[in-house]
């Protein structure tokens, strides 16, 4: 039979695995490849939409807003190109800082949970010696 202590410290350290795995970190560089990846992409099938086909008209709507907020973005040639890059480094800008926000809102959520940790066993240390 095993030793309850082996048995504590086999339970403690899947414990801790669990909370590794629930609490990971995003890497802002890969969030922000991802969402340059899905953003460019998505810019890419809008633009062929434009090129090989008749675009509805909410889409060449967009297109000519897009004009005012992309430098360089055309509906022809190499600023279709250009619109797309354009899109794909915005959403790794926009991945980046998601990733960022969220490590700090982890972080301030860890630090509270072990300050009340922390608080509870100050409060309740001498209960079990009376």
């Amino acid at each position: 039979m095993a030793e309850p202590v082996a048995i504590l410290r086999d339970l403690e350290s899947r414990r801790r695995a669990a909370i590794r795995r629930t609490f990971t970190h995003f890497d802002p560089a890969a969030t922000a490849a991802g969402f340059a990846a899905a953003s460019g992409l998505v810019m890419t099938f809008v633009v062929m939409r434009h090129v090989f086909g008749t675009p509805p008209e909410e889409v060449q709507r967009l297109f000519g807003l897009l004009v005012h907020y992309l430098p360089g973005f055309d509906t022809e040639g190499l600023g279709l190109v250009v619109g797309v890059v354009d899109v794909a480094l915005m959403g790794a800008a926009f991945g980046a800082c998601v990733a960022w926000c969220r490590n700090r809102a982890l972080r301030i959520v860890l630090w509270r949970a072990l300050r009340e940790r922390d608080t509870f066993f100050r409060r309740h240390a001498l209960d079990e010696i009376g």
